[in-house]
């Protein structure tokens, strides 16, 4: 099976975009380490904060400013890179104190695996790789 196969829409973007990129722009989405999620709880969990970055982006159209609507459209037609990292108490508490309304906080409805109101994930709007806060270049990927 090819790459775009099933996929027509890749034919559209240049390959030059999906590839080798410099400074790509990257949503992070960082997992709360100390609630060790069974593998398929954090894949869901974080598939809800990309869910919520991109819901609250489109609810929020007329409000978004220009660069923000261009850094967006950007990373969706650039391969929508995502890094996932892994966060101990402290620097998830560090994360949602410091950066506040401009993240998305994954919260559980409890139904499986967590306790009702668990927060299991913190979703960032896509930035430029060289515009990434600190905390987020000494988080390790998960």
């Amino acid at each position: 099976m090819g790459l775009t196969e099933g996929f027509p829409w890749l034919y559209l973007i240049p390959k030059k975009i999906m590839g080798d990129v410099e400074d790509p722009i990257v949503m992070y989405l960082v997992v709360r380490e100390s609630l060790n999620m069974p593998v398929g709880k954090m894949c869901v969990q974080v598939g809800h904060g990309v869910q919520y970055i991109i819901t609250d982006f489109y609810e929020h159209i007329n409000e978004n400013i220009a660069d923000r609507y261009k850094i967006f459209k950007e990373w969706q037609y650039s391969g929508v890179r995502k890094v996932t990292l892994k966060a101990d108490e402290r620097e998830f508490d560090r994360i949602k104190e410091e950066f506040g309304d401009s993240i998305r906080v994954v919260v559980d409805a409890g139904i499986t695996f967590l306790e009702p109101g668990t927060e299991t994930v913190i979703a960032f709007f896509p930035m430029y790789k060289s515009n990434r806060p600190k905390i987020l270049k000494r988080l390790q990927a998960l």
